[in-house]
Order: structure tokens, then sequence, then C-alpha cells
């Protein structure tokens, strides 16, 4: 059996048991740890879920609430975030495991990757106000032959904004279009310091596809202005800028990065 079976396997077993088991706290703490610990084993092209279960920690603890103390239990969250990394983290082994956890160099790797197509090829697009950029995304994303997910054009099935985003974010990737549709300032500073500012909605869903994917398969195209209001918590992370002329080539550098099997001919 190749290793990338065995680590499912164990995978499995341990959330199965999570699963079944989840009021008892020597249990959550002993099988949290355990699949902490299969994770933690895994090369470096995993760092992305390293990086998600590297402050999970069951177990009762004294928390300050006011003036008071009292015992507090994180499980229900670790759980919630357990039920959408492990999947996740099956499906990569799964595809691409055989070529990650092999012996061979990591340039081999690389390419072998790039020739096993990933099965999920839908891309989400997060976007405001701004048709144009959304067409040009929408239309970036066809060349380079993979599927544009765009929550207008779902079905709705009598879900909320939020179920149905729930129900279309089953993709590997996101793109996050920033554009200046709203203004905004602080009651503080006052009108005269206003700022450009993206939708609320996208941003929601920025920190959606932040906390699900993770920063490296969540890439944002921003539209530029001097006076366009980056957000505090953001600042530092990379954004791609729709001014540039290779917007396009950047952005398909990212979905091959990420694993996706990217057609360069129609760029």
């Amino acid at each position: 059996m190749e290793d990338y079976k065995i680590i499912v396997k164990e995978l499995e077993e341990n959330f199965e048991i999570l699963k079944t088991n989840f009021k008892s706290v020597p249990i959550q703490i002993k099988y949290v740890t355990d699949i902490k610990n299969i994770i933690n084993t895994l090369p470096d092209s995993f760092q992305i879920y390293k990086d998600k279960i590297k402050y999970l920690e069951p177990g009762i603890r004294k928390r300050q609430f006011g003036s008071k103390q009292y015992e507090g239990n994180d499980f229900g969250n670790i759980f919630t975030k357990l039920e959408i990394l492990i999947p996740e983290l099956i499906e990569e082994l799964e595809v691409n495991g055989m070529y990650l956890l092999d012996n061979s160099s990591e340039n081999d790797n690389l390419n072998k990757i790039s020739n096993n197509k990933m099965k999920n090829t839908k891309i989400f697009i997060v976007h405001g106000h701004n048709k144009e950029m959304l067409e040009k995304v929408e239309n970036l994303i066809y060349k380079i032959k993979l599927d544009p997910i765009i929550l207008n054009n779902q079905l709705n099935q009598s879900d909320t904004i939020i179920e149905k985003l729930e129900a279309n974010s089953d993709v590997h990737f996101a793109i996050v279009i920033l554009s200046k549709d709203d203004y905004g300032y602080s009651l503080k500073d006052g009108e005269s310091k206003r700022k450009y500012r993206a939708r609320q909605n996208v941003i929601f869903e920025l920190g959606y596809f932040f906390g699900k994917l993770g920063r490296k398969r969540t890439t944002i195209l921003m539209e530029d202005n001097d006076n366009f209001e980056i957000m505090s918590d953001n600042l530092g992370i990379a954004y791609i800028s729709y001014s540039d002329s290779k917007w396009e080539i950047n952005i398909a550098h990212e979905l091959n990065n990420a694993g996706f099997n990217v057609d360069y001919s129609n760029i």
C-alpha cells in the first residue's frame, strides 16, 4: 500500500472516532493531537494544512469573562474546522499524494503534479459591482480551460445567501475582485477622510475563503486607486494589480502553483 493511502486511512479512522465520541474530552485531546501529528509529518507541499491545524488545541481550560472565571471547551469550533479540512486534505492526497510523498526531487514532483490534472477544476470568483473586471476574470478562467463559479449564476433552491455560498464553495481556489464600489470613513476622522472600499459582502466572502482554503489558494485582484482603503488585517498580503498588463499571467501562475493544470496557450 502506498504511503499516501496509509495516511488517508489513518486520517479517516481518527476522525471517525472523534465524530462518534465528541463529548469525551480525553478522546478529543488524543485524536485531535493524533490528527495534528499525522498532518505535521507531511512534506512542505502540505504547509497550507499545517498552518490550519496549528492552533487547534482541545481540552478544558479556565477563561476570564469580565470579573469571573469559567471553564470552557473549544471543541465545537475545532470539530467544524476539521469537518472542512480533513475531506480537503484527503482529496489532495488521493489526487497528488503519490507524487508529493515519493522520494523524487521537488522539481520532478511538481512536473508530475502539473501533468495530473486536478479533478476539481472549479474556481470561485468573488466580485462587486465592476462588471468589466468580473467578465475579464471569468473569460480568463474559461481561456485556461478551468470552470468559473459565480454565485449569481447558481441556482437559488430557496437557500439564504450564506447557504448558497456554502453549497457552491466546493472549490480548491478562489479569486476575489476588490473594486471601488463603496465609500467608507471612520466617524472619528470624518467624511473628508473617506476612501473607496469594496462591497462588504465581498470582504465577508474574502474572509470566508481565507478560512476555508487558506491564503495560498485565495488570490486578490485589486482595482488600483491611491484612495482605496486597505483593510488593516490584510496589510502585508500580496495583491495582483488590475492595472498591471500581466495580471492574467499572474493569476494563471497562482493557479498553476496551486496544482491546477493551466493552459497558457490562449492568454
